[in-house]
């Protein structure tokens, strides 16, 4: 005897179903999850056991969401704050070093020599540097001369204003040549006139650019017949590279005469205080020191005979390798 077994067919429907209502979540983490007893009514809806261990799940799980968003949040701002400080680190530590390379160039300034160049020249820059120090001085102005049989005329002369002065450390680089151009004194004038304005000084790299460019002073100055005027000083230099952290303009000269009245006449004096020269009967003195003014010329037993004014001094430099 044969039977026959007959199958039912169950058709899934898809999970949640629609037009459901939701779970009210609460951000709690609970404790523990309840499990239904095999007693428990089946009842479901707000508050019901069947939906007890959904809900509690429900609202670990929104619980655990907020404090993912809030260390999300913090862990973002912490980051903002750490590239604040590392940022604020690396300008500290570039400071630091900007510190430690100005101390360390100090140091190797004050013990060891500087090099001095007083003619016209071209040294190569040795394989272990990359910067030089420099410190420059202007050429000086020639004093003014005289020529008088009086004291209406011009019988005392002007001096010449001396030069100017610069200080730097400049990039450099190994074997290239430098060329050091020593701009000469102004010469005095013979007779009753100017003195003349000193030549340019300057240091030249391979690539034509002016590391220092120092101006010549003006030489002594005939104002009007019986007023001569010292010369200016050498105006302030320039540089096409940086790295200049002084940079001054030249002593003026002093006048010679104002009216029937003698005036010293002396040179200016060069950088660092150095060398005018003082004005000379029948003739002025001559600069000493690197860019000092000529003297003026006098003459005060105005015998009518052309008296020149005193030459300012030549230009010069000092330098010294640095690493």
């Amino acid at each position: 005897m044969s039977g026959t077994t007959s199958a039912s067919t169950t058709t899934s429907s898809s999970l949640p179903p629609t037009g459901f209502t939701p779970l009210t979540e609460l951000s709690e983490f609970e404790e523990g999850i309840y499990q239904i007893a095999t007693d428990d009514p089946v009842l479901g809806g707000p508050g019901g056991i069947a939906n007890y261990q959904a809900q509690g799940l429900a609202n670990r799980t929104k619980y655990l969401l907020q404090q993912t968003t809030a260390l999300q949040a913090s862990l973002a701002s912490l980051s903002e704050e750490s590239a604040s400080l590392q940022n604020a680190l690396t300008s500290e530590t570039t400071r630091a070093a900007a510190a430690e390379s100005l101390l360390s160039t100090d140091i190797v300034l004050t013990s060891s020599t500087l090099y001095p160049i007083r003619a016209s020249t071209t040294v190569v820059v040795p394989a272990a540097a990359t910067r030089i120090y420099l410190e420059g001085k202007g050429a000086g102005g020639g004093g003014g001369g005289c020529e008088a049989s009086n004291s209406s005329q011009t019988f005392s002369g002007a001096g010449g204003g001396g030069g100017g002065f610069m200080r730097g450390v400049y990039a450099v680089t190994p074997g290239d040549v430098l060329t050091f151009t020593i701009g000469s004194g102004g010469a005095g004038y013979l007779g009753a006139g100017d003195g003349y304005a000193g030549s340019s000084t300057k240091v030249t790299n391979g690539a034509g650019k002016n590391l220092q460019l120092l101006y010549g002073a003006q030489g002594g100055q005939v104002a009007a017949v019986t007023n001569t005027s010292g010369g200016a000083g050498g105006p302030a230099g320039s540089s096409d590279l940086p790295g200049t952290f002084e940079n001054e303009i030249g002593n003026c000269g002093f006048d010679g005469q104002a009216g029937g009245q003698q005036l010293t006449g002396a040179g200016g004096v060069g950088p660092g205080g150095l060398g005018g020269a003082r004005s000379g009967l029948a003739g002025g003195i001559s600069g000493t020191a690197p860019g000092a003014g000529g003297g003026g010329a006098y003459d005060s037993g105005f015998s009518g005979n052309q008296y020149a004014g005193g030459s300012g001094a030549p230009g010069c430099f000092y330098y010294k390798w640095l690493p």
